[in-house]
């Protein structure tokens, strides 16, 4: 088949980063369209859309902009394809197999990067490209995550460390951040005094100024009610830290103690309802006691009960599940509560 004038097609100008480590040195979007709209005005070439977006080539079916450029070949509103780098247009086999394909059906007339033209003859040198770009991918992905599970070896978090902390990018390590780490601190301070709620510790520490970590545009802002419930529950603030499902001593300074944690998360433990309630019930084991069966906190909850006569009378009623051996030590705790309690107790 005759091969069509470059001059004939009708490109779209796809340009596309991703946020991926593979992607740190490759050229910004707008760079990708200044290269491409020079050399298409160098040498007379039509560009009937300009597409581009900031997502991962990596996985099929995730990028609109590309979506809308295979939708205009297969109108027939364009017949050519403008970008950087062939990569740029795809690094996985599905979306290389279909743009292969539609080179084969004569739909594609001309691919045209910084480096490299292809056509309908060059399928197959197209085809092996996009196959090792795409290996290059994985064993690039492959070495990254080795980086980051040495550098978790030898006690250092991969990645933005949470509140209270930042990364020092000169000595590559971790520091406790001089204005949100004394903040986290208070609230912990706050939260450990067990009067709390998570709604009230929540306001308190927006009250304090307390911020999420930034990140170039992203963070910066007033930790949510489920942000700081998710930083109590971090072992980050003890000294060590999570990562590929394994716990490491990490050498960056502790904010609270072991002794502390293990509090935090006892006062966690039987918080299912973050909103303040009216007339709080108060109870000796409030947050210490789990159904034995189904693993819910125990709590308190008060019924009124009506009589025949149009009277009525208040009373606690707790529904615990317990296994013989707990049943009068828990009797002992609400004796020296001194409140009167209806009690029903399951046997496990």
């Amino acid at each position: 088949m005759q091969k069509i004038d470059k001059k004939n097609v009708k490109y779209v100008l796809y340009a596309r980063k991703s946020t991926e480590a593979s992607d740190k040195q490759v050229q910004s979007i707008d760079d990708q369209i200044r290269i491409m709209k020079e050399r298409a005005k160098r040498e007379g070439l039509q560009i009937v859309k300009i597409l581009s977006e900031a997502k991962s080539g990596g996985k099929p079916g995730m990028r609109p902009e590309f979506a809308k450029m295979i939708d205009m070949i297969e109108n027939g509103e364009a017949n050519g394809i403008l970008a950087w780098k062939l990569d740029r247009i795809s690094r996985n086999p599905l979306d290389s197999g279909y743009v292969h394909q539609m080179m084969n059906d004569g739909k594609i007339a001309w691919i045209l990067t910084d480096g490299r033209d292809y056509c309908e003859d060059d399928d197959v040198i197209f085809d092996v490209e996009s196959s090792m770009d795409a290996r290059y991918r994985k064993d690039l992905m492959k070495n990254v995550r080795r980086g980051m599970f040495s550098k978790a070896e030898k006690g250092w978090k991969p990645g933005v460390p949470p509140t209270g902390y930042l990364n020092d990018r000169a000595n590559r390590t971790i520091i406790l951040d001089p204005v949100n780490g004394p903040l986290m601190r208070k609230v912990f301070d706050r939260w450990l005094t067990g009067t709390a709620s998570l709604t009230d510790l929540t306001k308190y520490a927006k009250e304090l100024g307390l911020r999420t970590p930034q990140h170039r545009e992203r963070g910066g802002n007033p930790v949510s009610l489920n942000g700081l419930r998710h930083l109590l529950r971090n072992p980050f603030y003890t000294g060590k830290f999570k990562y590929g499902g394994r716990l490491y001593n990490g050498n960056h300074p502790a904010l609270i103690s072991d002794e502390e944690y293990d509090r935090v998360q006892r006062l966690l433990g039987g918080l299912h309802n973050t909103r303040p309630q009216k007339d709080e019930l108060s109870f000796v084991t409030k947050g210490m006691l789990r159904c034995a069966k189904c693993g819910y906190a125990v709590v308190v909850e008060r019924v009124t009960k009506k009589y025949k006569n149009g009277t009525s009378k208040s009373m606690c009623i707790v529904i615990v599940v317990v296994n013989v051996k707990s049943l009068n030590v828990i009797r002992k705790a609400l004796i020296l509560q001194k409140k009167k309690f209806w009690i029903k107790f399951v046997m496990n």
